[in-house]
């Protein structure tokens, strides 16, 4: 198992030291990036260990169909945890990196929007297989408790890193355009997310999960920002040589 989360860990590090030619030029791009894994593999683990939890307690059904007022709310929770948590850790990074002196001024829009684009656009596709995963083992008498995180975090890693490439490319290749774009479809999404849990609020699944994850999430992805400044310290080694920061990126 061990193996298996190394294995995950390497390709997600070939993936973005792909963007190594932009370390010295951008030191946002090797910034965020350890922050977004860490902080979106914590959210993964969330949705797993609750979803497993109540599909043990009744309080989700095994299907995608007709489910229980309970699981969306999971879902809507979750998304909630993204906006709330991406963008706390983004300050905290930013305050830190304008700090030491690797990020400007001119730097607050990456930071803002590029680690809360890649968590969407990773989640759009990790939970579906999160919850596949959960309710196949579920149905076959397994137990999603020990199976859901493990398989899920092996295939999140990658999914966040190819999500975290695409982002940045595209912002690079389209600019300040791009970055309007995205602005407005975030806020959009926020809006449409806070329509759709209006009745959420009162729901204990919905509120539990936000006060009980949220704080911990933000404490657990300091280790993701003190990497990322590390890494940034290391910029004009790791732009010569990529494959050092493999081991960061794990």
């Amino acid at each position: 198992m061990a193996f298996a989360f190394s294995i995950g860990g390497m390709f997600s590090g070939r993936i973005v030291s792909t963007l190594s030619h932009l370390f010295i030029q951008m030191p946002w791009v090797i910034v965020l990036y350890p922050s977004v894994l860490s902080l979106r593999g914590d959210i993964g683990g969330v949705l797993s260990g609750k979803l497993s939890t109540m599909l043990h307690t009744g309080q989700v059904k095994p299907s995608f169909s007709s489910n229980t007022v309970d699981f969306y709310s999971l879902v809507k929770a979750i998304l909630m945890l993204i906006f709330v948590d991406t963008l706390g850790m983004s300050v905290f990074t930013l305050i830190i990196n304008l700090l030491v002196g690797y990020a400007s001024f001119h730097d607050v829009v990456y930071f803002m929007l590029i680690p809360l684009s890649t968590c969407l656009l990773a989640t759009f596709f990790s939970m579906p297989i999160t919850m596949i995963t959960a309710f196949a083992s579920f149905n076959r008498g397994f137990d999603p408790d020990i199976i859901v995180y493990p398989v899920v975090a092996i295939i999140s890693d990658v999914i966040v890193a190819l999500c975290y490439l695409f982002t940045v490319n595209i912002v690079i290749s389209l600019g300040s355009l791009s970055m309007r774009i995205l602005a407005v479809f975030l806020l959009l999404t926020f809006i449409v997310l806070l329509i759709f849990s209006r009745n959420d609020f009162s729901l204990n699944i919905y509120v539990s999960t936000l006060r009980e994850a949220s704080p911990t999430l933000l404490l657990t992805s300091l280790g993701g920002v003190l990497s990322g400044t590390v890494l940034a310290g290391l910029r004009y080694t790791l732009e010569l040589k990529p494959e050092i920061g493999h081991g960061h990126h794990s």
